[in-house]
């Protein structure tokens, strides 16, 4: 039988490489997540569904896998795609910013860190930013707040990595799909 799942482990390049970014993210963009213990965990031979390729998720810890693991949370990062030599640090780099960003400390009515029973720190879950189709922007342009913040985002944030399959026409920040003709 396959293996489905492994630990990340440092002592392996690509392991050394994924938990540096995670600390690097951590220390660098997400300081909220200064305390907060992280680890991490490689999905082995996962399959696109409906078209679309996991790449990562960030699994947040509840109280007992909290205290079984000493662990707050865990990065689980795709394998495969990771390790792909046509990938980048800087794609690796925003996939981990990407998992990291939906993980934050759970804040009381006074706005300090929550604690459960046993004196550990709480952290929950963030949904993503962003939620829409692109069929509808497409027709109606920006037409939620969320999606109007996304685009200024786009306007005025880094320049765009390059991606395969992806052009970025002239000096803009903004990709085009070219597909490939038979």
């Amino acid at each position: 039988m396959k293996k489905k799942w492994d630990l990340v482990d440092r002592e392996t390049p690509e392991g050394r490489q994924a938990l540096d970014m995670i600390e690097h993210v951590t220390n660098t963009w997400k300081d909220d997540l200064i305390d907060a213990r992280i680890g991490a965990a490689w999905f082995i031979g996962r399959k696109p569904t409906n078209g679309h390729l996991l790449l990562g998720r960030m699994k947040v810890y509840g109280e007992l896998e909290r205290k079984q693991l000493d662990l707050d949370g865990q990065v689980q990062l795709n394998r495969d795609w990771w390790t792909w030599l046509g990938n980048t640090d800087e794609a690796r780099l925003a996939l981990v910013h990407h998992e990291l960003c939906h993980m934050t400390q759970k804040l009381d009515s006074d706005g300090d860190q929550e604690v459960d029973g046993h004196g550990g720190l709480l952290w929950r879950k963030v949904r993503h930013d962003l939620e829409d189709f692109r069929a509808v922007v497409q027709v109606h342009g920006l037409w939620m707040p969320d999606v109007a913040a996304f685009a200024e985002s786009l306007a005025t944030g880094a320049a765009q990595m390059s991606i395969p399959g992806f052009e970025t026409p002239g000096k803009g920040k903004v990709l085009e799909y070219r597909a490939a003709t038979a």
